[in-house]
């Protein structure tokens, strides 16, 4: 992918993350999102997937409920720090002519290529997707 086409990928990403956001801050009930499945392994199979409750955590994050966050699903988290490191990023880049998302990215990617970093990561998917079952998102 070209340095070009990635900044393009990853603004509309932040975006569409964004809109997400705040669709689901105006149709909350109670300070909480909505309870509604958009994901289609949870609709096509009816067992949650690795980061169903990722919203719904997020929106706890908002409303200052960290514990509860934590429960729901961890990558409510990570969610928060991407939509708040992300935006400021990119325009960090554009503004000073700078690539150092991309530069970032291509590191982050070949330090995720090593046998011992993956397995760890995969482990740590696992774990999070036998929370969700277990707790019937």
């Amino acid at each position: 992918m070209t340095q070009r086409a990635f900044y393009r990928f990853m603004a509309l990403a932040t975006v569409a993350g964004c809109l997400w956001i705040l669709f689901s801050l105006f149709t909350a009930k109670g300070g909480a999102a909505v309870n509604t499945t958009v994901c289609p392994i949870k609709l096509t199979t009816g067992w949650p997937c690795t980061s169903c409750g990722g919203t719904r955590s997020l929106m706890h994050i908002l409303n200052g409920d960290w514990l509860e966050a934590l429960v729901t699903n961890l990558v409510g988290y990570i969610y928060f720090l991407l939509l708040v490191l992300m935006p400021a990023w990119l325009i960090w880049d554009i503004y000073s002519g700078k690539s150092s998302m991309h530069t970032a990215w291509i590191r982050t990617e070949l330090f995720i290529r090593k046998p011992p970093v993956w397995m760890i990561g995969i482990l740590l998917l696992l774990a999070n997707w036998i929370w969700n079952i277990s707790k019937d998102v």
